[in-house]
């Protein structure tokens, strides 16, 4: 008796038929679920440094400038002191789609904040958002002075 083991190139063909259709349709869901967590991730760094600006001014005693660059998608902070310059650039697919509060001016020209030691922190709100719609606000308390993330209301 001759018998053959093994599958047919037919066989073999359903199979790898199917696993594309499925990767073909979880691939958006795996898509939009790595956005989330890339604009999660990219609103907590930013918090994070606005943070160590706010504490920067008040442990040197020293005002800091925040300059949010809308269309570099970057935040600078600076200070009087030679050596204190930072940038964060906001990670590919992550855009800083509005400075708030909203100024009457140009929308897309560079935005400027001052922090003051021992001052009111000044009301600053960025809106992050993916290509996909995904957006978080992050915001500073004036009260507290503690930046805040939460999920973006729907702004016109």
């Amino acid at each position: 008796m001759n018998h053959q083991r093994g599958i047919t190139i037919l066989e073999m063909m359903v199979v790898v038929a199917i696993v594309a259709l499925m990767a073909g349709l979880m691939y958006p869901s795996i898509t939009s679920g790595l956005d989330g967590i890339k604009l999660g991730s990219s609103s907590n760094e930013v918090a994070a440094f606005l943070n160590s600006a706010m504490e920067h001014a008040n442990r040197r005693n020293t005002p800091v400038e925040v300059t949010c660059l809308r269309n570099e998608n970057a935040i600078i902070v600076r200070s009087l002191e030679p050596r204190y310059m930072h940038r964060y650039d906001l990670p590919q697919g992550i855009a800083m789609e509005r400075i708030l509060p909203p100024s009457p001016a140009d929308s897309f020209a560079p935005r400027v904040f001052m922090i003051y030691p021992g001052g009111t922190m000044p009301r600053v709100g960025l809106l992050l958002a993916t290509a996909q719609g995904k957006r978080r606000l992050v915001r500073i308390d004036p009260i507290t002075g503690t930046p805040i993330v939460e999920a973006a209301p729907v702004v016109p």
